[in-house]
C-alpha cells in the first residue's frame, strides 16, 4: 500500500467505479500518498454530461496530522494546487457540476450527529489556477485567475470563521466580471423567488467571517467590469471598467461583520487613460462606502490629500452611473486638480487645459455637488473662493451654478475657456477689461443666470444687479440695474473720443445682435468723458427696438445745455435720423472743438438718412442761431446741409445768407482722397505714392461762395480779414482723367500778410498739371509788395518749371525768376534758369546753369551766384577734411546794406557795405548756422558810426539765436551781447547786454524805441 504502483492501481480502480455510476470521465494521471498525512496527485480531470471540463488540475498536493480522521483536531499544513482550471457553467436553471453533487448527498443519519472535525489550515500555495463561473442563463460571467498564490496562516478554522493570516502574496490576477442579457425567460424571472437565507444582519459579509491579514501584496493585476455589452465610451464608462498595472500593498487588513478596512498603497492604470500613480490612505469599506483616510492620491496631472470617501447603495448598480449615483466625500487642503484629469469623467472639460490648486469641503456626486469654504486658483490669473455648487455636469452648458458670498478673479482669455461663447463677442472688446474681479452672488448657468455684486476691472467698476440669458438658437434677454464708477467705456467700445464714464440706471432688453436688440435705457450719467471733456448731468429714457431708438436725451453741462428728441431708424439698408431739440448754450472751446470761446445757441431740426456723407439724404438745420466770443455775437436765421437729387444728379450743399458750397455730379466724397491721389501720383511719384486702391469713376462739379463771411471768421481767429466775395470752383472727370481749378479772391489778410485781386486757374491730366495766376499785389510787410504777380506752374513726372513775374513797386520794381525743380524721394533739386530782377533800380542777375540738391543724404551747391556790379552773393558747399558733411555756405561781398534792409523796414535807416560768410551745418542732423560779418562804412539814420563786426550762431535745438556785436570806432565804441529766443511765449524775447566805451545816447534811445520787445537791455 505505501508503493506508487499499488497507489495508483487502487486510483485507476477508484475512478473507473465513480465515472461509470457518474456517466461521466474522472481521471487522474498520477497519485502518491502516504497513510495517513500527506497526498499528491497528478493530473485529475473531471467532466460534465456535455465531455466539458468542470476541474482539471496538474497537481494536488496536500499535507496534515498524522491519522487526522481518529482525531477531534487537525491541522492542514500545507495545499497546494498548479495548473488548474475550474470551470462552472450551467445555460439553464442546472448547473454543468450539479450532477456529482447529487451524487455525493447522502440521506440524513438517524443516528446522533457526531462532532464535527476543527481543522487548522497554515500555508495556502496556488499556481497557475483559473476559476470560470459562466452563468448563461442569469447572465453573469465571472473569471478569477492568479499566477501564482501563496497565503501565510497563523490559523484558519472554518467552523469558527477566524482566519489569522500572516501574509498573502498574489503576482498576475485577474479579475473580471461580465454582465449582460441571460437566457432564463422574463415571465421565469419575475416569478423566480428569492433564495431566504438566514438573516444576519449582513450584507458584504453574509458568512459573518473575521479575518485578519497582516500583509496583502498584489502585482500586476487587473479588474475588469462589464456591466452591458454597449460599446464602451471614450471616457471613464462606469459600465465598462479595466483597470490593468495593478500593484498594491494592503497592511493590517481585517474584515469584521461588514466592515473592511486596510492600509493601502496603490497604484493602477484605467483604460480611459487614467493613471493611479499613488493611491495611498488608511481604506475602509462597508456595503455602503469606500473611504480613503490620511489620503494621498496622485493621477496624471493632480495630487489630492487629506479625505476623501465614496457613498453608494449598490457597487454595481451606482459604479456603472458613476457621474450621477456615487456621492463623493471629500475634504481637501492645497489640492491640486487638472481639468485634464477631470475630463476622463466630464470630458467636456477636456478644452479648459489648466491646472487648480484647491481647499474646501466637497460632498456631492459629480453632476450634483457643493463645496463649502472653497478656494481654487488656477495656474493662471484666475482664482475663485466662496460657496459653490454645480448641478448638471458633464453637460456644462445646463448646469445649474449656485454661489454665494463669492469672489472671483479672472480675465478674458481664461473666461474665454471656462465660457466659450464669450470669444465670439467681438465688440464690446472684452478682453480690454484686463483682470476682472468679482464680489457677490450668482445663480443660474453659465447661460442662463441671476448675478448681484461689484465687478472691478482695467477699465474701472460696476455694481450690477441683472438677470440674462444667453442662447445659440434664441434672442438673448437682460434686465436689472446697473452703475458704474469711473468705467472707461471708450476702450471697452473701442471708440477712441470717449473715455470714462459713471452711470446709474435700469437696463433691459432681448439680444445683443444690432438687428435684433430691443432694449429700455433709463437712467443718468453724472459724467462722461468725451474728446477729453467730462459732461454732466446727461439723462436718457428711451427704447431701442427692432433697429428702432425713440426718445428724449437731455444734457445739463456747465458748457452744453440740449433738450432734444431722438428718432433713429436702422431697419432700412440706410439709418434714418429724426432730431428736434433746443441747444439752449454751448461753448467750443472747454469743450475742446476749439482753441477760443465760441458760443453757439439755436434750434436742430435734423431729418435725414445716411450711413456715411456719400449717402446722405435729407436736411440737418440750425435755426435761429446766435453764434460768438467773449467780443462779438453774431444771429443767422438758419444754417442748412442739405442732399438729394436734382435732374438725376446728386447734389450736397452746405449754406446760409453768408456763404454757400455744393457739389453736384457723379461722386463718392470717400473716394475723392484717392482720386486726388491718382493724379498727384502722376505729377509727382516720387513724393506721392499711388493708392492701394483703384480710384473710382467719378463726374462732377463744385462751387465755393463766402459773400460776407469776415465776421464770421474774426470770430474763430481775429488775424483773419477779408476773403469776402470770394469764388472757387472746379470739377474732376476721371472718366477722361481731367480737372479743374479756379480761384478768385478780391482781398484776403492773416496778420500783415495780405493778397488782392487774385485770380488763379488750375489745369490737369492724368499726364501734366499747371497753374496760371495773376495776383494784384501782394504785401509782405510795410515795405516789402509785389504788385501785378503773376505765377505759371507746370508740372509733370516729378518735373516742375517754375517762372514768377513782378514788376512796378518804389523798392522791387521787377522780377523774372525762372527755375526747374526736380522732386526726389528724399528731397528736391532746383535748376536755375537764367533770372533777373531789380532792386533799389538797381539790376541783380542770376547766373546760368546754377543748381542747388537738398535731400536727406546730402546738400549741394554749384554754380549759384547772385551779382550786381560789385555786390556778389555765393552759395557754395562747404567740404569738412575732405568729405561733404550737408554743409553750405554763403558768401556775401560788398552788399549795399541799405538795399536790404529797406525792404523789411524803413526806421531806422540802415546803410553800409556787408562782406562775409554764414555757415550752414548739418541739415537733416543737428542743424546749426554760423554767421561771421563786418559792415563798413555803416551809418544809423544818417550817424556815421564806421565798422560794425557781428558774429551769431543759431541751434535748431535750442530755438535761439545768439549774437555778438563790436563797433570799435571812436566816437562810437561799443559791444553788446545777446540772444533772441523763438519759443520764448513772453512778449520780451529779445535779451542784450551792452557796454558802452564811447556812444551817443540819441542814437541808442531810437534803437530802443524802434525794438520795443527788447526784455532786458543792461548798460554799463
Amino acid at each position: 500500500m505505501q508503493t506508487s504502483p499499488v497507489q495508483n492501481w487502487l486510483v485507476g480502480i477508484a475512478t473507473k467505479n465513480i465515472s461509470q455510476k457518474l456517466g461521466t470521465e474522472v481521471k487522474i494521471k498520477n497519485v502518491s500518498f502516504s497513510l495517513f498525512n500527506r497526498m499528491n496527485i497528478e493530473g485529475m480531470l473531471v467532466r460534465d454530461k456535455a465531455k466539458d471540463t468542470i476541474l482539471y488540475a496538474g497537481a494536488i498536493k496536500l499535507r496534515i496530522t498524522d491519522w487526522f480522521f481518529i482525531k477531534d483536531k487537525s491541522e492542514i499544513k500545507y495545499i497546494g494546487l498548479e495548473d488548474a482550471l475550474i470551470q462552472l457553467q450551467r445555460k439553464d436553471s442546472i448547473w454543468n457540476y450539479q450532477f456529482i453533487a447529487d451524487h455525493l448527498s447522502s440521506p440524513p443519519s438517524k443516528n446522533k450527529k457526531s462532532k464535527p472535525i476543527q481543522i487548522d489550515l497554515k500555508k495556502i500555495d496556488f499556481k497557475n489556477v483559473h476559476f470560470i463561473s459562466k452563468d448563461l442563463w442569469r447572465g453573469e460571467t465571472i473569471q478569477v485567475k492568479v499566477g501564482s498564490l501563496v497565503v501565510n496562516a497563523d490559523s484558519i478554522n472554518l467552523n469558527k470563521k477566524t482566519f489569522r493570516i500572516n501574509s498573502i502574496d498574489i503576482d498576475n490576477p485577474l479579475f473580471a466580471l461580465s454582465d449582460y442579457k441571460g437566457l432564463i425567460p422574463d415571465s421565469i424571472l419575475t416569478k423566480t423567488q428569492p433564495i431566504i437565507a438566514l438573516d444576519t444582519g449582513l450584507r458584504m459579509n453574509t458568512n459573518n467571517l473575521t479575518i485578519r491579514v497582516g500583509k496583502i501584496a498584489i502585482t500586476n493585476g487587473t479588474l475588469s467590469i462589464e456591466s452591458n455589452q454597449n460599446k464602451p465610451l471614450p471616457y471613464f464608462d462606469g459600465s465598462h471598467i479595466y483597470i490593468t498595472k495593478l500593484n498594491g500593498k494592503f497592511n493590517n487588513t481585517i474584515l469584521v461583520k461588514d466592515t473592511l478596512q486596510s492600509d493601502v498603497l496603490l497604484n493602477a492604470k484605467e483604460r480611459c487613460g487614467l493613471i493611479l500613480k499613488k493611491l495611498k490612505a488608511h481604506y475602509k469599506v462597508t456595503p455602503s462606502i469606500m473611504e480613503f483616510a490620511k489620503l494621498e492620491l496622485e493621477t496624471n496631472k493632480s495630487k489630492l490629500n487629506n479625505y476623501y470617501a465614496m457613498k453608494f447603495q449598490h457597487f454595481n448598480h451606482d459604479f456603472s452611473d458613476y457621474i450621477n449615483e456615487v456621492i463623493m466625500d471629500a475634504n481637501f487642503k492645497d489640492a491640486k486638480v487638472s481639468s485634464d484629469d477631470i475630463a476622463f469623467f466630464a470630458p467636456e472639460l477636456k478644452l479648459w487645459k489648466t491646472v487648480a490648486v484647491i481647499s474646501g469641503n466637497f460632498l456631492g456626486t459629480v453632476a450634483n455637488f457643493n463645496v463649502k469654504n472653497l478656494f481654487a486658483k488656477n495656474n493662471s490669473a484666475t482664482y475663485i473662493t466662496g460657496n459653490f455648487s454645480m448641478k448638471g455636469l458633464p453637460n456644462i452648458h445646463s448646469t445649474i451654478i449656485n454661489f454665494k458670498n463669492g469672489i472671483i478673479k479672472t480675465n478674458y482669455n481664461d473666461a474665454g475657456i471656462y465660457a466659450p461663447i464669450i470669444k465670439q463677442v467681438k465688440l464690446p472688446n472684452l478682453a480690454a477689461l484686463g483682470n476682472v474681479l468679482f464680489r457677490g452672488n450668482y445663480t443660474g448657468t453659465i447661460y442662463d443666470f441671476k448675478t448681484n455684486g461689484n465687478v472691478s476691472s482695467d477699465l474701472g467698476s460696476v455694481a450690477a444687479d441683472v438677470a440674462m440669458k444667453l442662447s445659440a438658437t434664441k434672442d438673448d434677454t437682460y434686465s436689472g440695474t446697473v452703475t458704474t464708477t469711473q468705467f472707461n467705456i471708450g476702450k471697452f467700445l473701442e471708440t477712441d473720443k470717449l473715455g470714462t464714464v459713471d452711470f446709474k440706471g435700469k437696463i433691459s432688453g432681448t439680444n445683443f445682435s444690432i438687428a435684433k436688440l430691443k432694449t429700455s435705457i433709463e437712467g443718468n450719467i453724472s459724467k462722461l468723458a468725451f474728446n477729453d471733456y467730462t459732461y454732466s448731468n446727461i439723462t436718457t429714457n428711451g427704447i431701442f427696438q427692432k433697429k428702432y431708438f425713440s426718445g428724449e436725451v437731455n444734457i445739463d453741462d456747465p458748457n452744453l445745455e440740449l433738450k432734444s428728441q431722438v428718432e433713429i431708424d436702422l431697419t432700412k439698408e440706410i439709418p434714418i435720423y429724426n432730431i428736434l431739440g433746443d441747444l439752449v448754450k454751448s461753448n467750443f472751446k472747454p469743450l475742446n472743438f476749439y482753441k477760443e470761446n465760441v458760443y453757439l445757441t439755436g434750434l436742430l431740426d435734423i431729418d435725414f438718412s445716411a450711413s456715411n456723407i456719400d449717402n446722405f439724404s435729407g436736411s440737418a438745420k440750425l435755426l435761429n442761431a446766435n453764434i460768438g466770443n467773449d467780443f462779438n455775437t453774431l444771429s443767422f436765421d438758419s444754417l442748412n446741409l442739405s442732399s438729394g437729387l436734382t435732374q438725376n444728379k446728386k447734389f450736397l450743399h452746405l449754406g446760409s445768407n453768408d456763404f454757400s458750397a455744393f457739389i453736384i455730379g457723379d461722386f463718392r466724397i470717400l473716394d475723392l482722397q484717392t482720386n486726388f491721389q491718382s493724379f498727384l501720383h502722376r505729377y509727382f511719384p516720387s513724393y506721392i505714392n499711388a493708392p492701394k486702391d483703384n480710384p473710382t469713376k467719378q463726374d462732377f462739379v463744385f462751387n465755393i461762395n463766402s459773400n460776407y463771411i469776415e465776421p464770421y471768421l474774426k470770430l474763430f481767429n481775429t488775424k483773419l480779414s477779408g476773403f469776402n466775395n470770394a469764388n472757387i470752383f472746379g470739377g474732376i472727370d476721371t472718366k477722361k482723367d481731367i480737372f479743374n481749378l479756379n480761384l478768385s479772391l478780391p482781398y484776403g489778410q492773416f496778420e500783415k500778410y495780405s493778397l488782392t485781386d487774385a485770380n488763379i486757374f488750375g489745369l490737369g491730366n492724368f499726364d501734366s498739371l499747371q497753374f496760371v495766376g495773376s495776383i494784384a499785389s501782394v504785401q509782405v510787410s510795410d515795405s516789402l509788395n509785389f504788385p501785378n504777380t503773376h505765377i505759371n506752374i507746370t508740372s509733370s513726372n516729378d518735373h516742375s518749371t517754375i517762372s514768377l513775374k513782378t514788376s512796378a513797386s518804389n523798392t522791387l520794381n521787377e522780377a523774372d525768376l525762372n527755375a526747374e525743380i526736380y522732386t526726389l524721394q528724399k528731397g528736391i533739386r532746383i535748376h536755375f534758369n537764367p533770372s533777373s530782377f531789380i532792386l533799389n533800380e538797381k539790376r541783380w542777375y542770376l547766373e546760368k546753369q546754377g543748381e542747388i540738391s537738398i535731400t536727406q543724404d546730402y546738400v549741394s551747391a554749384q554754380n549759384v551766384k547772385f551779382y550786381q556790379g560789385f555786390q556778389e552773393i555765393v552759395v557754395e558747399t562747404e567740404n569738412e577734411d575732405g568729405d561733404y558733411k550737408n554743409n553750405l555756405i554763403v558768401k556775401m561781398k560788398n552788399i549795399v546794406l541799405g538795399d536790404i534792409t529797406s525792404l523789411f523796414f524803413k526806421d531806422p535807416k540802415m546803410e553800409g557795405l556787408l562782406t562775409g560768410e554764414i555757415h550752414l551745418h548739418d541739415f537733416y542732423g543737428k542743424f546749426n548756422i554760423e554767421a561771421n560779418l563786418n559792415a563798413e562804412q555803416f551809418r544809423l539814420n544818417n550817424d556815421s558810426i564806421g565798422i560794425i563786426n557781428i558774429k551769431s550762431n543759431f541751434i535748431k535745438a535750442d530755438h535761439l539765436i545768439n549774437f555778438n556785436v563790436s563797433s570799435p570806432n571812436n566816437q562810437y565804441n561799443l559791444t553788446a551781447d545777446g540772444s533772441y529766443n523763438f519759443t520764448d511765449t513772453a512778449t520780451s524775447p529779445l535779451d542784450i547786454a551792452v557796454h558802452l566805451r564811447n556812444f551817443q545816447p540819441d542814437c541808442l534811445i531810437r534803437f530802443q524805441e524802434r525794438f520795443p520787445q527788447i526784455r532786458r537791455c543792461s548798460i554799463k
